[in-house]
């Protein structure tokens, strides 16, 4: 099985055809089986498309500048912005990028759903992501960990973690140096905490942390997985915060994923088809914290 207990280099479409349990579902089963049933992600369709531009032109800058495609300005309530837009989507057509049937939608959201690995951007978007290039370029650190001989780009695996499937796929390993890099955007970096409440960024750094040392087999070497996060402001001046943080540090987010992991199981033993929400019980204020978490009904 391509993937098992190794890390390889494959096209995001084929780590997703992979059955496994990625983060994302993880923390969806550890919200409520409920959520994971009906793939409650908190990321919206903007978001994810510049996400993965920004990610493109850090990580696959050849990529990026071979088929990057700008969307264009248009009015398509006229004539001319129809053919403008027609033209365009005409151009997905004809580079194989998405099927005929585009040719009927009229929304960016629509087009965002059928696209598939394309990269498609506004004007402004495309010049805020080389912005955001040039600003990695002349970060001394950021190059170290993104660039280095022995790391290794958006490669994916594939195990079981206490007999549940799970797959993980990070922006960067190094298995040589012992640390993983993801690389997130944001408003402001020096907030980055509030992103990592909202996006259980801390449980799937517990998650990637944990499944790459049981895929090495390096749980008992001397010197831990590191987890980087490279945070990346999204308007000028594009500003870039590292933060660290080893397994030990994450003790919310590891009991987090060990939950959603926990619910998946209890999931596969029962017969009924039945998938929890949250609590029914009425929750104390008096328990909510003020802390990096609010209320865990565990």
């Amino acid at each position: 099985m391509e993937g098992k207990d190794e890390f390889v280099d494959i096209e995001m479409k084929e780590y997703l055809a992979w059955p496994e349990l990625g983060s994302g579902s993880v923390c969806d089963l550890a919200r409520s089986p409920s959520h994971w049933k009906y793939g409650k992600h908190e990321y919206g369709v903007e978001e994810q498309r510049q996400g993965n531009a920004i990610h493109a032109t850090i990580l696959e800058p050849e990529l990026f500048d071979n088929d990057h495609l700008i969307i264009p300005k248009c009015n398509k309530a006229t004539k001319a912005g129809k053919d403008v837009w027609t033209g365009f989507l005409k151009v997905l057509c004809d580079k194989g990028l998405v099927p005929r049937i585009i040719l009927e939608l009229k929304s960016l959201q629509q087009m965002h759903i059928l696209v598939d690995n394309c990269l498609c951007m506004t004007r402004q978007e495309y010049d805020m992501c080389l912005l955001i290039r040039s600003r990695i370029d002349c970060h001394p650190k950021a190059k170290e960990l993104l660039y280095s001989e022995t790391s290794q780009t958006e490669v994916s695996a594939r195990t079981n973690l206490n007999g549940v499937p799970v797959k993980i796929r990070p922006d960067v390993i190094n298995t040589e140096k012992r640390f993983i890099v993801n690389i997130k955007t944001t408003q402001d970096a020096r907030a980055f905490r509030r992103d990592a409440i909202k996006y259980n960024y801390d449980a799937q750094a517990a998650f990637y942390l944990t499944v790459s040392d049981l895929i090495l087999e390096s749980h008992d070497d001397p010197i831990p997985f590191c987890h980087y996060w490279l945070v990346v402001e999204k308007s000028p001046p594009f500003g870039i915060l590292i933060y660290r943080a080893f397994l030990h540090d994450l003790s919310w987010g590891n009991n987090y994923f060990w939950k959603g992991l926990n619910n998946y199981r209890k999931l596969q033993e029962t017969e009924l088809n039945y998938y929890p929400g949250y609590t029914t019980q009425i929750i104390d204020v008096g328990t909510i914290g003020h802390g990096w978490r609010e209320y865990d009904e565990d």
